[in-house]
Protein backbone atom coordinates (compact mmCIF):
# COMPACT_ATOMS: atom_id res chain seq x y z
CA UNK A 1 0.00 0.00 0.00
CA UNK A 2 1.23 3.46 -0.85
CA UNK A 3 -0.11 6.56 0.84
CA UNK A 4 0.48 10.09 -0.37
CA UNK A 5 0.19 12.85 2.20
CA UNK A 6 -0.86 16.39 1.28
CA UNK A 7 1.04 17.95 4.18
CA UNK A 8 4.37 16.77 5.66
CA UNK A 9 3.15 17.56 9.18
CA UNK A 10 0.16 15.23 8.74
CA UNK A 11 2.55 12.39 7.85
CA UNK A 12 4.78 13.09 10.86
CA UNK A 13 1.75 13.12 13.16
CA UNK A 14 0.57 9.77 11.79
CA UNK A 15 4.02 8.19 12.06
CA UNK A 16 4.11 9.10 15.77
CA UNK A 17 0.58 7.75 16.41
CA UNK A 18 -0.69 4.56 18.02
CA UNK A 19 -2.62 3.87 14.78
CA UNK A 20 0.69 3.64 12.93
CA UNK A 21 2.19 1.28 15.52
CA UNK A 22 -0.88 -0.97 15.32
CA UNK A 23 -0.72 -1.00 11.52
CA UNK A 24 2.75 -2.54 11.66
CA UNK A 25 1.43 -5.28 13.93
CA UNK A 26 -0.92 -6.42 11.15
CA UNK A 27 1.86 -6.94 8.57
CA UNK A 28 2.65 -10.66 8.23
CA UNK A 29 6.18 -11.88 8.82
CA UNK A 30 8.42 -14.01 6.64
CA UNK A 31 7.70 -15.89 4.33
CA UNK A 32 4.44 -14.00 3.65
CA UNK A 33 5.86 -10.54 4.32
CA UNK A 34 5.31 -7.85 1.69
CA UNK A 35 8.12 -7.19 -0.76
CA UNK A 36 8.84 -3.76 -2.25
CA UNK A 37 7.73 -3.53 -5.85
CA UNK A 38 8.46 0.13 -6.54
CA UNK A 39 5.98 2.86 -7.27
CA UNK A 40 5.64 5.88 -9.47
CA UNK A 41 3.75 9.05 -8.76
CA UNK A 42 1.43 10.39 -11.43
CA UNK A 43 -0.19 13.77 -11.80
CA UNK A 44 -3.93 13.77 -12.55
CA UNK A 45 -4.47 16.01 -15.54
CA UNK A 46 -8.21 15.43 -16.09
CA UNK A 47 -11.19 13.89 -14.33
Amino acid sequence: MVSWWAEPEALRTYLASEDHRRSHGRIPGDPAEPRPDGSERFTVVAR
